[in-house]
């Protein structure tokens, strides 16, 4: 297994950074169509440009996905989250490169809190807050 359970985890590691994918126009609509999200900020580019947005609003949901992808990389567990809040602080769109990483805050038995953040390459951050995320998954 993969994962901090192979190393000991303590507070003010970082949390291995992971890239999102690139964020377009296609992603954002077929997000939509599975999502059954009507939403025209997601793909009606001229209300974008009349509300003074940046471009289309890449889903809130697939932004803190990028965030829970991350730690269940670092985990090597699909169900090592067991809390997760967050503040979004600015919005996703086509173009943006995101990252996303964190850094432990404490450990407790088996969960790490976690400060996690999804920023872009300039360091813009997008999405911040803390997640609670179990580390020593037995597989039962």
């Amino acid at each position: 297994m993969s994962g901090p359970a192979q190393h000991r985890v303590k507070a003010g590691d970082a949390l291995p950074e992971k890239a999102g994918p690139d964020i377009n126009k296609a992603r954002i609509k077929m997000v939509m169509d599975v999502m059954g999200d009507v939403n025209p900020v997601h793909i009606d580019e001229e209300l974008v440009k009349r509300m003074g947005l940046r471009g289309l609003v890449n889903q809130g949901p697939c932004n803190l996905a990028y965030i829970t992808n991350m730690l269940v990389a670092w985990t090597g567990n699909a169900d090592c989250v067991k809390r997760l809040q967050v503040r979004f602080h600015n919005l996703v769109v086509p173009g943006d490169r995101t990252i996303a990483g964190g850094t432990v805050k404490a450990v407790n038995g088996d969960t790490a809190e976690c400060d996690v953040w999804l920023r872009l390459a300039d360091g813009t951050t997008m999405l911040a807050g803390s997640a609670d995320v179990e580390i020593n998954h037995n597989g039962s």
